[in-house]
């Protein structure tokens, strides 16, 4: 097995811990009954589901990608395109949000997809 590249550490760290922070955060704000001022309670509770899946997602891809799957960073990668339209049309109203977050998912996918990253990640498809 080859050793794993500091970058996908780096990558399945931040996806695990910020995952599992969000997780929390989404679930100690999810208020089915309440929702923001000039917002239905039912477009809240349909915000607040996306969080807490999007949040889930990542932290099991986290994990996964410290202990070398490679299904993680394909689901990853998928969960990143899905995201994107989600974050922009759903969560937020302006594109200063979504510029920043589609560049570091971004430079995240091509770290992912290098070549010490494809051998790590086939060497442990095989073990």
């Amino acid at each position: 097995m080859y050793r794993r590249p500091a970058s996908i550490t780096i990558i399945g760290g931040l996806l695990a811990v910020f995952g599992f922070l969000a997780i929390l955060s989404a679930l100690f704000h999810f208020s089915p009954d309440e929702a923001p001022p000039g917002e239905s309670t039912q477009f809240a509770n349909m915000v607040g589901v996306v969080s807490i899946i999007d949040a889930m997602v990542s932290f099991a891809c986290g994990i996964g990608i410290l202990k070398g799957g490679n299904w993680a960073r394909w689901i990853y990668t998928a969960r990143c395109a899905l995201f994107i339209p989600v974050d922009y049309l759903l969560l937020t109203t302006t594109t200063h949000r979504v510029v920043p977050t589609i560049i570091f998912q971004g430079a995240c996918i091509i770290f992912l997809f290098k070549p010490e990253a494809n051998r790590f990640f086939s060497s442990s498809d095989e073990d």
